[in-house]
């Protein structure tokens, strides 16, 4: 398991892994270009290495990952500058270019020595965007575009996570299925972002799966990926 809080001083992402991980950090291109591309990722573990970083608890690499303004505040790590980081979801919020980075460098292998990808996203709202028509008044409309910004950040992240799956078509030689779980979240069904969850709220995630049409549908799709069809049965 990964996590990539996003680092405020200069938006970078501080990848925390139980192993080894700068395989994935090297930005080195295959190919001759120009120039170097940035470095995006920072291995926790190396920056950290002085600061006993192989003992990080699970839950402290979990609440770096996943703060939020006034609930969960960002977090400052021991160094000089101080490094500041927060919610991973700032950048990625399905990890799909983690997810793709981490394919690409094994992509040889995998093609060796599998059938094929499958990413399984499980989602806590649906993936279609939904036109606010609700009339605004002149305070609002001056604020709109900065509040629809960050409103919509989830969406635009959808759409470059799309393309760049589209991408990983031409230089993974091999299969790539996907595979989406999601919940329905509107007025009268909403799931708050919290630690801890309500009975009521708990129960409407595990009946998520049963009725959603659509989670049905992607639960028989992995079923056929993972199972052989002679098992299956």
């Amino acid at each position: 398991m990964m996590f990539c809080p996003t680092i405020i001083n200069d938006g970078r992402r501080l990848i925390i892994s139980a192993q080894p991980v700068s395989h994935l950090v090297n930005c080195r291109p295959d190919v001759e270009i120009d120039e170097l591309p940035g470095q995006e990722y920072v291995e926790f573990t190396k920056l950290f290495q002085d600061q006993n970083a192989w003992n990080l608890k699970f839950s402290s690499a979990l609440r770096m990952s996943a703060s939020f303004p006034y609930v969960m505040p960002m977090v400052t790590l021991p160094s000089e500058p101080a490094i500041e980081v927060m919610d991973a979801g700032y950048r990625d919020n399905y990890g799909i270019r983690v997810a793709l980075r981490y394919i690409y460098v094994y992509r040889n292998w995998i093609s060796s020595n599998t059938d094929g990808v499958v990413i399984l996203q499980i989602r806590d709202r649906q993936k279609e965007v939904e036109e606010n028509r609700v009339k605004n008044s002149v305070f609002k409309r001056l604020v709109k575009p900065l509040g629809n910004l960050y409103d919509n950040i989830f969406y635009t992240q959808d759409f470059d996570n799309d393309q760049l799956l589209q991408y990983a078509g031409s230089w993974l030689n091999s299969k790539l299925d996907i595979v989406e779980f999601h919940m329905i979240q509107n007025d009268k069904q909403r799931t708050s972002l919290s630690w801890h969850l309500t009975k009521l709220e708990k129960a409407h995630v595990i009946q998520s799966l049963d009725s959603i049409p659509a989670n049905k549908i992607a639960m028989e799709k992995l079923r056929n990926l993972l199972m052989p069809a002679e098992q299956q049965n």
